[in-house]
């Protein structure tokens, strides 16, 4: 059965966001969001929000200074297909699905693309 939540350690994170821009979001000094980026095809290789701060604009605010590095650029990322709240977030934020989809060791993933507003 896969795992329904990922933990991993600083070393392990630290290794999969070696060579990406990475991007925060702090309130009064304390780290409330966090993405990383894989600018050579402008994958978010991840996007977190403390619960404690969901639904108050971090995730949305992120995702646009990402859009606005990426310049011209569509945005990509991966979201598991049973976080539904993950897909209906980046949904509203303007991202559809794509025909990628797989599996790993977490469970059914299906790709989304962003293109950049007109």
């Amino acid at each position: 059965m896969p795992h329904s939540k990922r933990q991993i350690n600083v070393a392990e994170f630290r290794n999969e966001v070696e060579g990406e821009l990475t991007y925060g979001s702090l309130i009064r000094d304390r780290l409330c969001g966090y993405s990383s980026i894989w600018k050579p095809d402008w994958f978010i290789h991840h996007l977190y929000i403390d619960p404690s701060v969901h639904g108050i604009g971090i995730g949305r605010a992120l995702l646009i200074h990402v859009q606005n590095m990426a310049g011209n650029n569509p945005l990509s990322l991966k979201c598991q297909t049973a976080n539904k709240k993950a897909l209906g977030f980046y949904n509203a934020a303007g991202f559809t699905e794509s025909q990628e989809s797989g599996e790993d060791e977490y469970g059914r993933w299906i790709r989304l693309v962003r293109q950049p507003s007109s």
